[in-house]
């Protein structure tokens, strides 16, 4: 006679065991949900249905953590403090088993966030996922870097250069906020070829050398040649004007700026005038006076 097996029995849910089939449910498949919770296929699936209230299966929604597993996270943490900068749309959810609300993300609302940041993703420690794809393929699109990895792109040995021209404005750069990386700068591709294509540093060597020149002569106690009083006809009402401007400017630009501002249907210049001071006060859109000014080559 055949001997009987004992029945087997049931082994209850814990609430930890519920919270794990809960973020992990649609994630990971169900053979190895079964595996590491040491149960079947079937009970996975009764699990579901009556203790979790039939939730979703790869479906509409994911949770924070589910988010977190997917996208290569240390901790669902950091998913919420992007849903709390307005980063990532996301809504409440009904309690999970943990009697804690928990954040309810649509497909279409990560597939925005990673087109937009994909650098927040960690893509070397995903696994094949569609998430996935959509960071390798924004990656292909514009890869983005370190301020580290740029400096030598840009002809500069440390990234603290790099950083001044972020802050300068001249190179388009994202804060390095809640991700695998927690401070730095995101640069991608295309803002490095704009800034290779239109260099501001070319203009402002120039400018730069010239303060630095000044600055240093006059630590030494060189003097410094600030301005040049110039003697000019006035073509309108013939009289001779005492005129100061900047050293830099050559006799005709003084007697062309000097005809523009003072000039214009009646004579304002009295007996002196100053181009630097005066024209600065008055512009005017025939004269562009950017490259005038001694004091703003000096700051």
């Amino acid at each position: 006679m055949a001997k009987k097996s004992k029945p087997r029995l049931r082994r209850p849910w814990t609430k930890q065991d519920l919270e794990y089939l809960s973020d992990h449910y649609g994630v990971l498949p169900d053979d190895v949900l079964a595996h590491r919770l040491n149960r079947t296929e079937t009970a996975i699936k009764i699990a579901v249905t009556r203790k979790l209230k039939g939730v979703q299966h790869t479906g509409a929604f994911y949770t924070a953590r589910m988010l977190t597993l997917i996208l290569g996270l240390k901790e669902s943490r950091t998913v919420a403090l992007w849903i709390k900068h307005g980063w990532l749309k996301a809504t409440k959810g009904p309690p999970g088993a943990g009697r804690t609300k928990v954040w309810n993300i649509t497909e279409d609302d990560i597939v925005s966030f990673l087109k937009r940041r994909p650098w927040l993703a960690d893509m070397n420690r995903m696994e094949e996922h569609y998430f996935r794809s959509i960071v390798r393929n924004e990656w292909e699109r514009d890869p983005w870097y370190s301020a580290k990895q740029v400096a030598p792109r840009l002809g500069v040995k440390t990234s603290q250069a790099v950083w001044r021209y972020i802050r300068k404005g001249w190179l388009v750069a994202e804060k390095h906020l809640f991700g695998p990386e927690y401070r730095g700068w995101v640069i991608r591709e295309s803002a490095i070829q704009e800034f290779l294509k239109n260099d501001p540093r070319k203009q402002y060597k120039s400018e730069a050398s010239r303060a630095a020149r000044i600055g240093a002569n006059i630590k030494l106690g060189i003097p410094v040649k600030l301005s040049i009083t110039w003697q000019i006809q006035c073509p309108s009402c013939g009289e001779e004007v005492i005129v100061t401007a900047p050293a830099r400017m050559l006799g005709r630009q003084v007697k062309e700026v000097f005809v523009a501002f003072y000039t214009t249907g009646h004579c304002t210049h009295g007996d002196s005038c100053s181009i630097q001071t005066d024209c600065l006060n008055n512009p005017t859109p025939t004269i562009d006076f950017n490259h005038l000014t001694l004091a703003g080559a000096m700051k």
